[in-house]
């Protein structure tokens, strides 16, 4: 697993670059105080649609527009453009009858 220094803290993570979306750092921050979803792991568990570093990028740029501050509607609309429905990555398995 690759380690990435925390934008947030400055320590070095094993996390890699998921843990700055997942573990750390301002969207997830926005997210959680935000209060969009009733349960705090919700965000968590929703697998993301691009790279890290795509996510991250777009949130830079996302943070950037003042019109973004303290928005929910917009907030959301990042996140459901980012991210899937937790639970959607999972795949259907039956296993075999064993004989």
């Amino acid at each position: 697993m690759s380690a990435r220094k925390c934008a947030e803290c400055g320590e070095v993570h094993l996390a890699g670059a998921n843990g700055a979306i997942y573990c750390c750092g301002t969207l997830l921050r926005s997210v959680q105080m935000s209060g969009m979803f009733n349960d705090s792991k919700h965000f968590v568990d929703m697998p993301a649609r691009f790279l890290p570093d795509r996510i991250l990028a777009d949130w830079k740029m996302f943070c950037a527009c003042k019109k973004n501050e303290s928005n929910l509607k917009n907030l959301t609309n990042f996140v459901e453009n980012h991210f899937d429905s937790p639970g959607s990555e999972m795949e259907y398995w039956s296993p075999s009858r064993l004989a």
